[in-house]
């Protein structure tokens, strides 16, 4: 091998692994994910439209508006309304969801107001 020939090889050798490390260094290098919160939460009607207050045998969605929340699991704990509640045809005696996935930064939860809740308290 001539001086030309090894010269050509030895910067071959140092490009290579040149890259190599830099190759590497881009691999570590990750954005972190922020933390993970819920930024609302509220009921619209069959139209789409936001409201306050769900009336009987009235079909709502709760919207949920959260924040790097893809992907883990909810509940959801309705004991602080006054009505209860259908989710899937299925009537929530406990006012609770449980282990909900949260799949999109919005989603919707649709529900169907059955009747008012009383809590009776015994005497």
């Amino acid at each position: 091998m001539n001086k030309k020939q090894k010269l050509v090889l030895l910067i071959c050798l140092i490009l290579v692994s040149g890259c190599k490390s830099l190759f590497q260094t881009n691999k570590a290098v990750e954005t972190p994910k922020g933390e993970a919160k819920f930024l609302e939460l509220y009921y619209i009607n069959s139209e789409g439209e936001r409201i306050e207050r769900v009336k009987r045998k009235q079909s709502v969605q709760l919207v949920v508006i959260s924040e790097n929340m893809v992907g883990k699991k909810i509940d959801v704990d309705f004991s602080d309304e006054d009505i209860l509640y259908k989710y899937k045809n299925k009537l929530l005696k406990k006012r609770l969801i449980k282990g909900l996935e949260v799949t999109a930064d919005t989603f919707y939860i649709p529900l169907l107001a059955v009747s008012h809740f009383y809590n009776r308290k015994r005497r």
